[in-house]
């Protein structure tokens, strides 16, 4: 894995993760997930990661749907300013592994 990332720790996402990861959407994206559709996922009981920096700084996250013996991916975002350092790349290769 990237220096970068391997820098950063992985944790399953917290209720009170929600509204920085629509802001990081909203930064990200063009047409980003709402705030509810991220609610709805947690509530849901989909998996969550966040890659989280120093000072417990969100760097990246994803979203998996666990089906029987799969799993999907249903969102991954990098926040911008992490973004072109290899954090996206290793979020998902630490998903697959």
């Amino acid at each position: 894995m990237n220096s970068v990332f391997s820098e950063l720790r992985m944790r399953p996402w917290r209720l009170q993760d929600i509204s920085l990861m629509a802001g990081i959407e909203r930064q990200a994206y063009p047409f980003p997930w709402p705030e509810g559709v991220l609610l709805d996922c947690y509530e849901a009981g989909h998996h969550g990661w966040v890659a989280a920096g120093r000072g417990g700084r969100v760097a990246a996250y994803a979203i998996v749907q666990p089906i029987v013996d799969e799993a999907h991916l249903l969102n991954i975002c990098t926040a911008p300013d992490w973004q072109g350092q290899g954090v996206g790349r290793g979020m998902l290769r630490w998903l697959m592994s």
